[in-house]
């Protein structure tokens, strides 16, 4: 979608906005295309691991240990999957460290 819109010449800078979790989802489309700016709106403070894996230990408890797990193994091979969100925008290294 970016692409596109980027072919118009009226347009002069993108800005991507994601509110709640939706901040997250902003956050790595931002990080995948060129963009002016992103904007988080009451975006979480927590990283979408740390979210998800409450979520599922409210509504599927016995879920929860293997999302965790799961989430886990992911920060292994990604160093962004566990990053907190806040971090991320003031220091790109310091998320490799969590």
């Amino acid at each position: 979608m970016v692409s596109a819109i980027k072919k118009n010449k009226q347009v002069k800078g993108i800005f991507i906005a994601g509110h709640s979790e939706g901040s997250l989802i902003g956050m790595l489309a931002a990080q995948k295309v060129k963009v002016q700016g992103y904007i988080s709106i009451s975006g979480p403070a927590r990283g979408i691991a740390d979210i998800i894996t409450e979520q599922y230990a409210q509504q599927l408890p016995k879920a929860a240990p293997m999302v965790d797990s799961l989430f886990k193994r992911l920060q292994k091979i990604s160093r962004w999957i566990l990053c907190r969100p806040t971090w991320r925008v003031f220091s790109g290294p310091l998320c490799s460290r969590i």
